[in-house]
């Protein structure tokens, strides 16, 4: 066999190898790859001043400073409404109890769907100490997969904003010189995009938070700057998205009466489910990364319904790279 057959060969192997073992990893990598491209125009300021590395770092914990403080803020909550709900006095829970039962009594498709979710809840707390035993320790390991696929997408996110420019490098030094320089612009071009597709979603969060704090604000609905970023950011995940907050806040207010507002979240709730992920998404990023809109839609909520929730950055990423790849080379 000749050398170079088995040179091909090896690599071929070392290549699915590294694939196979990067595979448990996938899902970290893949939100640390979108946290990296999130948090880059940032850190790529501040690195003239303080370096790639302060910036790197400097950028990432503001972001977890951010995320602590909002988990912070919502414990602060659940336990001051938990308070607030404790100290009502036996008639005044009784009429709310009494109010949520005539809501439910006048809309039977709610009641039906709330006894559902009740039985089931009440289904998968019951059962045999043995089935509990194993339900607490699925739940104490999937908290336990939850911290360390955070950990290691914020360890990841790091090192490419510190040095991720540096990947490519391997990859044009093990190519003929005649090819480097249309692969360094297929793969300057794929960079690109893919930024340009995660900065776009940053935006199109920030409209989303923006337009929900406005509305919650002329409602006069406590908490409006909470529900408000917390919508924003649940906007990161197509399809799931803002609904997941702004639809439990509708029924809620609905089932204490305040039929207007209520009527106007839920109204909300709708008017972003149908607009953001359709039009507002691919027509923000569209402009930013110079992808057509229907590549955007197909990034966003075909990766994630191809792939989960890692989808959101491999979606992306994949679109990028396959235009990437046809702009370039259709030019030569």
């Amino acid at each position: 066999m000749e050398t170079k057959k088995v040179i091909g060969i090896t690599l071929l192997i070392l290549f699915i190898g590294s694939i196979i073992v990067g595979l448990p990893l996938l899902q970290s990598l893949a939100y640390g790859v979108a946290l990296a491209y999130i948090a880059r125009p940032i850190a790529y300021k501040a690195k003239e001043s303080i370096g790639y590395t302060a910036s790197s770092a400097l950028t990432l914990i503001v972001i977890i400073m951010l995320f602590v403080s909002l988990g912070a803020y919502s414990a602060s909550i659940l336990v001051k409404e938990s308070q607030k709900i404790s100290k009502l006095e036996n008639k005044e829970l009784e009429e709310t109890i009494s109010t949520a039962q005539h809501f439910l009594d006048d809309h039977p498709d709610i009641k039906k769907f709330s006894t559902e979710a009740y039985n089931s809840a009440v289904s998968s707390i019951a059962g045999t100490s043995e089935e509990l035993a194993q339900k607490i320790y699925s739940s104490v390991m999937a908290v336990i997969n939850l911290i360390v696929t955070v950990f290691l997408s914020f360890v990841f996110a790091f090192y490419l904003l510190k040095d991720g420019r540096k990947l490519k490098e391997p990859i044009l030094n093990s190519i003929p010189a005649k090819d480097k320089d249309k692969l360094n612009e297929a793969l300057e071009n794929i960079d690109r995009k893919a930024e340009g597709m995660f900065v776009g979603s940053v935006y199109t969060s920030s409209f989303t938070a923006v337009t929900t704090g406005i509305t919650l604000f002329l409602l006069n609905i406590p908490y409006a700057v909470f529900i408000a970023i917390l919508t924003g950011i649940m906007q990161f995940l197509p399809l799931v998205a803002s609904q997941t907050v702004l639809v439990p806040l509708g029924i809620a207010l609905l089932l204490f009466k305040n039929y207007f507002a209520g009527a106007i979240v839920l109204l909300l709730a709708a008017f972003l489910f149908f607009s953001v992920d359709s039009f507002i998404r691919p027509w923000i990023t569209s402009g930013i990364s110079k992808t057509h809109p229907a590549l955007i839609l197909v990034a966003f909520i075909g990766g994630i319904l191809a792939f989960g929730p890692p989808g959101f950055a491999l979606g992306p990423l994949i679109i990028a790279a396959f235009q990437g790849v046809i702009e370039t080379y259709a030019k030569a």
